[in-house]
């Protein structure tokens, strides 16, 4: 994850491909039923859009390349309807809809955060949680982050190439650029 991310914040392929082709290789003779797990964030960091200086076309390239690499992509809760949250905001409920018109919403709880007896009690701030966008609305709305999330996954889960094809690596050397192939058999 933190390669991926890097080579995205920075606009440089690292040696993304060959990176992972190496990691795969070594963990596949250490254990032959291996499958990669592959995400970009999860609840112990920040939120992508956050990663990447709340930059959404960067956020959008991190996904792309998230969902067209070999693995099982896993995605955290929220990142299909680009939250952008730090920590103590990571851990939001989930907006399925506007606040009111879902009775099973989870309650927001709005102050300050405290630690009691080594248990921390998170509250949020209303100004902050009102910048998300619940997913009834982002259903409604084509080009919005869900839609570009739902649209990848479609595309990954139509591939036999993308969901269980090779990765390799292609013969185009930019720095700037990652390019890579994925196949399987005819695809």
């Amino acid at each position: 994850s933190a390669a991926m991310l890097n080579s995205v914040r920075d606009g440089k392929n690292y040696d993304l491909v060959n990176q992972y082709l190496m990691l795969s290789n070594q963990y596949s003779k250490a254990n032959y039923s291996y499958g990669d797990a592959t995400f970009l964030i999860n609840h112990d960091t920040k939120r992508l859009i956050n990663e990447l200086d709340y930059d959404k076309e960067k956020a959008k390239l991190a996904v792309s390349i998230l969902m067209t690499f070999p693995g099982s992509p896993f995605i955290y809760y929220g990142e299909e309807l680009g939250y952008e949250a730090e920590w103590p905001l990571l851990w939001l409920p989930m907006l399925w809809d506007e606040p009111g018109k879902e009775p099973g919403q989870t309650s927001w709880i709005l102050g300050d955060s405290t630690i009691k007896n080594g248990i921390l009690t998170v509250k949020y701030d209303k100004r902050k949680v009102s910048q998300f966008i619940p997913l009834s609305l982002q259903q409604k709305d084509s080009s919005s982050i869900f839609h570009f999330y739902r649209k990848l996954i479609r595309l990954r889960t139509s591939s036999v190439a993308l969901t269980d094809g090779n990765l390799i690596k292609s013969e185009y050397n930019d720095q700037q650029i990652l390019s890579f192939k994925r196949e399987h058999e005819n695809e």
